[in-house]
């Protein structure tokens, strides 16, 4: 499981009609649990639990919160 990518939290983006920000975990369940940050496929409807095998324009961070502001800053 530590290898595999899950979604949080998603948010359509009213400036972009093509895009969807969201928060996902990264090697749950070690020492090395990394929160990732970016733009979701388009091509399917994430829903929180979903696994994804990748996050656009990704930025990695340990803290949710530095996450979670990016994303509610997101327009």
């Amino acid at each position: 499981m530590e290898n595999r990518i899950f979604i949080l939290k998603t948010k359509k983006s009213k400036k972009y009609s093509d895009t969807t920000y969201c928060i996902a975990i990264f090697k749950l369940g070690t020492e090395f649990t990394e929160f990732i940050y970016g733009e979701t496929d388009n091509k399917c409807e994430y829903k929180v639990g979903d696994e994804t095998g990748y996050v656009y324009d990704a930025n990695y961070t340990r803290n949710l919160d530095t996450a979670v502001e990016w994303l509610n800053q997101q327009k």
